[in-house]
């Protein structure tokens, strides 16, 4: 996607879709995809290396993967298989589908943690009205932010890669 990703450990992605705020900063590279019933993604991959690509929130849908360019078959098209992590073949491609059921801010990313800092990583916004109406996180996790944010306020986070 032309650009790097890096996250901002005190501006959580999801607690901004909760407030309503959805004008992300280029380097999170969030895309909404509102409440589309699925999602479906064509990777093709130019490098010189095979990519583990991985989606958070949901199981996908192996729907192709392959050498060369994707022609448009499913493969098992009445029982795709389903994973967590799916390889990407070098000058290959991956077709992975999943249903959006699970309103939030979802990485999908190749899990070779350095790629993820290069831009290999998409956070997918689902369902954001959903987000905002419905996600009432627990007092703890509001404690953990604030007590995190009073931590950095005194300390420098040495954030070598992209924070994914």
């Amino acid at each position: 996607n032309d650009r790097t990703f890096r996250t901002n450990y005190n501006d959580p992605l999801l607690l901004e879709a909760k407030l309503g705020n959805l004008n992300f900063s280029e380097p999170a590279n969030v895309h909404n995809y509102g409440t589309n019933a699925s999602i479906r993604f064509f990777v093709q991959n130019h490098s010189g290396q095979p990519h583990p690509m991985h989606m958070h929130g949901h199981n996908m849908f192996v729907l192709a993967a392959g050498v060369g360019w994707w022609d448009g078959t499913i493969v098992n098209p009445d029982n795709p298989a389903r994973r967590d992590v799916q390889i990407m073949p070098v000058g290959g491609y991956v077709v992975v589908q999943w249903n959006q059921d699970n309103p939030g801010v979802w990485p999908f990313h190749c899990h070779t943690a350095w790629h993820l800092s290069q831009g290999m990583v998409w956070n997918v916004l689902e369902n954001p009205q959903a987000i905002k109406d419905n996600l009432n996180p627990p007092p703890s996790i509001a404690q953990t932010c604030r007590d995190w944010a009073a931590w950095t306020g005194n300390n420098v986070v040495d954030q070598i890669d992209s924070g994914l």
